[in-house]
């Protein structure tokens, strides 16, 4: 899916780096891209590199973001940025000994239509959050759910809801608390609910569920606010409820992530301001691993700040 969009952008590809350079070379052809490798350091040594797309493994995503803004290159990173706070400050530690680092995340649902609509709509009042995501089931021996592979689908996929919440809200996690069902491993459960304290006031709650059924919708976003309520059915239709009438207000299937990547596009050409903070990139990434924690000690946990 990548691929596609930076194509689409008109971004010249020199590298494409797999692990054993079979599906790499595939994908150099179809593509256009220059070189095939399974050799990180002919990126790193490469001065024409300006930026470097990660989209490996998640134990791999903190090492490399590491290592490319060491050698100064510009870091698109999918989620999650790392799976431990042993990870994530070491990222830190990089990113501020270099004034130059620039980091991105692929949150790519806060460039919905869908919810940039909400986000203009609400402004700074105070609003309540609630979040569902039927995530569908993925058996326990898959990689993702190995702490020291996938880090949990908690991590891997949920933390992109966390900044639906801190982008909506337009302020950043004070505090979390998460309960799963039954008596899994933390790690591994992957049926939480989570409730969100923001710094302005404003609460959310998320529901992340794998024992749902295939054929209902797979995420739903409601915002209260105002006497209003503003509901995004799957980032395909989103819906305004007022005091005596209902009214859609976006009919198009739009999970942002063509616009993420049109607009890192133009922030690789043109530089500028970082499309997400520095700020909230940690404190989102911060706030998921803090989850795993309420959930091993039944606690709410405060989020440590930059």
């Amino acid at each position: 899916q990548i691929l596609p969009e930076l194509n689409r952008n008109n971004i010249h590809i020199k590298y494409i780096l797999s692990e054993t350079g079979i599906n790499g070379n595939q994908l150099a052809k179809k593509y256009g891209i220059n070189y095939n490798t399974t050799n990180i350091n002919d990126i790193m040594n490469d001065n024409e590199v300006e930026s470097v797309i990660i989209s490996s493994r998640h134990d791999s995503h903190a090492k490399y973001s590491i290592e490319s803004i060491k050698n100064g290159k510009k870091v698109f990173v999918e989620k999650p940025l790392a799976i431990n706070n042993k990870e994530l400050t070491e990222l830190i530690d990089v990113i501020n000994g270099k004034k130059d680092a620039t980091l991105m995340v692929g949150f790519n649902r806060r460039f919905s239509k869908h919810l940039k609509y909400i986000r203009n709509k609400v402004g700074d009042r105070l609003i309540n959050i609630s979040i569902t995501m039927n995530a569908g089931y993925i058996p326990l021996d898959h990689w993702v759910h190995d702490p020291m592979i996938g880090g949990g689908r908690v991590i891997g996929e949920c933390c992109h809801l966390i900044d639906v919440a801190v982008y909506l809200s337009g302020s950043m996690v004070k505090s979390i608390c998460m309960n799963g069902i039954g008596d899994k491993n933390p790690v591994k459960n992957d049926n939480v609910s989570l409730l969100i304290k923001h710094f302005n006031g404003s609460n959310t709650s998320i529901n992340y569920f794998s024992n749902g059924s295939k054929i209902y919708p797979k995420e739903k976003v409601e915002v209260f606010c105002s006497n209003k309520i503003f509901y995004v059915d799957n980032y395909k239709t989103t819906t305004v409820f007022t005091s005596n009438k209902k009214k859609n207000v976006i009919k198009k299937v739009d999970k942002g992530w063509a616009s993420q990547f049109s607009e890192y596009s133009k922030f690789i050409k043109n530089g500028g301001k970082p499309l997400i903070s520095f700020e909230q990139i940690i404190n989102v990434s911060r706030a998921t691993i803090s989850a795993i924690e309420s959930l091993k000690t039944k606690k709410w946990i405060d989020v440590e700040q930059l």
